[in-house]
């Protein structure tokens, strides 16, 4: 156990009351708060230095100005087009959680812009089958005896056994 570990545990064993353990569950989320924001200041600036990493091994992203460590943590391959990049110029899929560049290889839901691949789009990506949109199975509803899936707009004109008239 390191010293830290130690003298914590020392001040919890030596508290004599509940006031005294709250005081000290007060300061210890106080602390953790304070590492807490000391590891996002370090994780922004390791971040910021791994985008423009100029080693031997570096990669320049297909989308941006980046240029990111070839086996790094910050480099991404589509699984579409096989370009390489920053994740900051990916999106992952949302069922298989695999990186595709946003604009060229995903599909994103109308209504809950969450992205899809194309191959668990096909089995996902219903589309309203009244107005066409680019819809998930996750924001479609079945309607009408045949269970036609509908976006939330169009499931709204639907009645008994009908589509709305205007």
């Amino acid at each position: 156990m390191d010293q830290a570990t130690a003298t914590l545990q020392k001040l919890i064993d030596n508290a004599k009351s509940s006031s005294e353990c709250d005081e000290l569950q007060q300061k210890l989320q106080e602390l953790l708060k304070c590492v807490g924001t000391k590891k996002d200041r370090l994780d922004d600036k390791e971040r910021e230095v791994e985008l423009k990493y100029t080693g031997r091994d570096s990669v320049q992203c297909s989308f941006c100005s980046n240029t990111v460590r070839s086996q790094g943590e910050f480099v991404g391959k589509c699984e579409g087009c096989d370009s390489v990049g920053c994740v900051d110029c990916f999106s992952f899929c949302k069922e298989c959680e695999e990186p595709f560049c946003h604009e060229n290889c995903l599909t994103s839901c109308e209504y809950c812009e969450e992205y899809f691949c194309p191959g668990c789009s096909k089995a996902k990506m219903d589309g309203c089958w009244k107005c066409g949109e680019n819809v998930c199975s996750d924001c479609t509803t079945p309607v009408g005896p045949p269970g036609w899936p509908c976006c939330k707009a169009c499931v709204d004109e639907w009645v008994e056994d009908g589509w709305r008239e205007y």
